[in-house]
């Protein structure tokens, strides 16, 4: 279990459960140790830094010249665009434009690259020790169905 992962702001319910399951492991048989996974904190911080890169390298081919809709009668690369993908992709696209652009890309894109490994490199070392990871999924339970 990574230490990190379990913090004072969990929901007394979401420990309860894992403090439960890890009970129903224990009686299983199987040996429950501490692993160490410390640069996942950062996950989320290089998460909204590479996924909008790739997001911006992958769909630029879609200007509505080679791939993608067609605006009017040919209409601009913008229009296009604006026409064929949605909200969320062009905000995703214009942020990753810009953490791949000329002066930005090493501040961001490969620093937010180089902690990514450092993430896979903590899991494959706990990989090394533990067959499983047992963690919480979310720090809050799940809202009722309708609720939100």
């Amino acid at each position: 279990m990574p230490k990190e992962y379990f913090i004072d702001g969990i929901d007394s319910g979401v420990r309860t459960v894992i403090e439960e399951t890890i009970k129903i492991a224990r009686d299983l048989g199987a040996e429950i140790i501490d692993i160490s996974l410390p640069h996942t904190e950062h996950g989320i911080s290089v998460y909204y830094i590479i996924c909008p890169a790739e997001v911006a390298s992958n769909m630029a081919r879609y200007d509505g010249i080679r791939y993608g809709n067609l605006a009017g009668n040919g209409g601009d690369i913008n229009e296009n665009r604006a026409e064929g993908l949605g909200d969320e992709v062009q905000r995703r696209s214009l942020v990753g434009s810009f953490v791949l652009s000329s002066g930005f890309y090493d501040a961001y894109y490969k620093k937010a690259s180089l902690v990514r490994e450092l993430i896979r490199d903590d899991f494959q070392k706990a990989f090394g020790q533990v067959d499983v990871i047992l963690t919480p999924t979310a720090p809050t339970v799940a809202w009722k169905i309708g609720s939100k």
